[in-house]
């Protein structure tokens, strides 16, 4: 009969247990693995059952309605624990030569949804790895970003030794708020650092066990690398990294859950490294099928519960902030902000293939939102068709970028800058920086349609944008008063709170600056309204879904709302040009009718009749 960790590994292969595709395959890794064992290489099932029975025979739950009983490991926590202490290796002494076991994995990554029970199963771990291997001086570690956020997973420690017959083995120091613990025989100690504390304390740090907790909130690599570049002096050292799904595909978490991914699949081949990874896959669609929750969340139904989850997802629907925080936290899946604004669905529902994109004629309104290197710059192109209720706003979108350094900026963003050149949907211009006669021309491309009513701008760098069109021979003007065909119609439109004409009465406690007819605020409803009301067409495109996902919302004090990158990484231009040119549709569009009104008003109050006339 096989063991508790191959039976796992049976049931989730063969479709028994609901399992995602990263985590089919590392159970697919440890049964290949089987069947290679050699005679430096090996399974020990009994030390795989021995770390396991040392949870329920040394502690206990110290919260929640288990509180008091006997930490019993579920199958996929009996298949973590096994694996670490389970499988040997062989390998010299470094200090006579003489052949040792010690064990194979020296890295683990830990991904599941919230509530899974990862805290009190690597706390657990952490007991254990001063108790059962009693190793002289052991250094065991928990860190994260901060320092706060090492203390629940060291307090549960902490709490399961106070709460067994353990607490005569160990001596907890801090006080109501612990901050070490050390094992009596062997003088190992458990410590909590962080980041912001990095250095403090840990000078010269010889982990024989890491748990980096939190990840993907941590900045950088840093104390990863810091603790594990200690461990070199011992003979089997172990880092854990528990994690969720975090905000940020730019982040070190984010690298980190691919290369764990990837050594699961056997794209990378690094024997001591194990991964779990238990996250919903790409295809299901966790919001409308319960069936793939398990995916993600191994220890249901016990935690969390069906009911929990089912509230979640309730309070999720209709909420953008509430459902990427869900989707993240819950079922495993990486986003590109902590608080989009848009959702996902109704942004889909507007999406048009590429190929199939035929708009009907119309009046074009443009906006362009400006860059030098760092940023793309992003050129919108809304195309407005119909009247009234019956207004649909056809959308399609252009970006440059420079040519210089892409290759470099797509590795160290980790962003598909190269994909979406060669299919299209960025041109990069030649040099270090963006060439603007590349956006000129495509300026001139959409004059010559005879449709385009005007240009939406910000100021930034526009002055030169002006000089290029100059020397190409368009003809542009900012004065409304010199608008005709063949002119380029300049229409300035600020990005943020601010844009009320400069000869405004200044902002007081009695008189408010007046807002002006065009400015973010006003276009950021207009194009949340286009969406929300399926009045707008968008031409796939994505260079401008990443962006939607990537953006947030700011407001003032009165609510006045702008938008904002998610990360420092994320780059907005194609949507902050989208709702420029959407907001410019709307607002010259109904400027437009309110001139055919007072003109039809002023025609009646003279007797002129049109039908007459006509």
């Amino acid at each position: 009969m096989a063991d508790a960790v191959t039976q796992y590994a049976q049931s989730v292969v063969r479709g028994d247990r609901p399992a995602g595709n990263s985590l089919v395959a590392s159970c697919q890794r440890h049964l290949d693995d089987l069947d290679r064992q050699s005679a430096t290489f090996v399974f020990d099932r009994k030390a795989a059952a021995a770390a396991g029975r040392f949870f329920e025979s040394n502690l206990r739950f110290v919260k929640g309605v288990s509180a008091g009983q006997p930490f019993r490991l579920l199958p996929w926590q009996q298949f973590f624990v096994g694996c670490l202490y389970g499988w040997r290796t062989c390998q010299s002494h470094p200090a006579d030569g003489h052949p040792i076991w010690v064990r194979r994995f020296r890295r683990a990554y830990l991904r599941t949804g919230k509530g899974s029970g990862k805290s009190p199963l690597v706390a657990g771990l952490a007991i254990a790895h001063l108790h059962i291997d009693r190793e002289h001086l052991a250094e065991v570690y928990v860190a994260a970003r901060t320092f706060a956020q090492t203390a629940p997973l060291f307090v549960q420690a902490a709490e399961m030794i106070n709460h067994t017959h353990l607490n005569e083995h160990f001596t907890i120091l801090g006080g109501s708020t612990p901050n070490r613990i050390i094992h009596n025989q062997s003088r190992g100690q458990f410590m909590r650092v962080s980041s912001d504390s990095m250095g403090e304390g840990v000078s010269g740090p010889n982990a024989s066990m890491t748990i980096i907790d939190e990840y993907h909130e941590a900045a950088s690599d840093a104390m990863l690398e810091f603790l594990s570049m200690g461990a070199k002096d011992r003979l089997q050292p172990l880092t854990i990294i528990l994690t969720n799904a975090g905000s940020s595909r730019q982040s070190c978490c984010y690298i980190e859950d691919q290369i764990a991914k990837q050594i699961a699949t056997g794209v990378i081949e690094r024997d001591d490294y194990f991964a779990f990874i238990a996250d919903t896959d790409d295809d299901s669609d966790p919001f409308a099928d319960e069936s793939c929750w398990e995916q993600a969340n191994p220890s249901m139904p016990w935690t969390p519960t069906l009911e929990y989850l089912r509230s979640e997802v309730s309070a999720a629907e209709g909420n953008p902030s509430k459902r990427a925080l869900v989707d993240r936290l819950n079922f495993g899946r990486w986003t590109e902000a902590l608080n989009p604004w848009l959702d996902v669905d109704r942004f889909n529902a507007c999406v048009v293939p590429y190929d199939a994109w035929d708009p009907p004629p119309g009046p074009r309104y443009l906006a362009l939102d400006l860059s030098r290197k760092a940023d793309l710059t992003a050129g919108a192109d809304v195309t407005l068709a119909g009247h009234g209720d019956d207004k649909i706003y056809w959308l399609d979108v252009k970006c440059w970028m420079p040519k210089d350094g892409v290759t470099q900026r797509a590795m160290q963003d980790n962003v598909p800058y190269l994909k979406w050149i060669e299919d299209g949907y960025i041109e990069a211009t030649p040099g270090p920086v963006i060439d603007f006669a590349y956006v000129v021309e495509w300026l001139r491309g959409l004059m010559a349609t005879g449709y385009v009513q005007a240009c939406a701008y910000d100021h930034w760098r526009i002055d030169e944008l002006q000089r290029i069109l100059d020397e190409h021979g368009i003809l542009w003007t900012n004065q409304t008063e010199r608008r005709k065909d063949g002119v380029l119609y300049m229409l300035r439109h600020a990005q943020g709170f601010t844009g009320a004409p400069a000869n405004a009465p200044p902002a007081s406690n009695k008189v408010e600056r007046p807002k002006p007819r065009l400015w973010m605020p006003r276009s950021i409803d207009q194009f949340e309204i286009a969406v929300l009301s399926g009045r707008l067409r968008v031409r796939e495109n994505p260079v401008l879904r990443w962006a939607c996902f990537g953006c947030e919302i700011m407001a003032d004090a009165q609510n006045n709302r702008a938008l904002k990158k998610s990360t420092s990484e994320s780059k907005i231009d194609p949507l902050v040009a989208s709702v420029m040119a959407t907001g410019a549709a709307e607002e010259l569009s109904r400027q437009e009718a309110n001139s055919l009104s007072d003109l039809y008003r002023q025609m009646r109050e003279r007797g002129i009749n049109l039908v007459d006339r006509v």
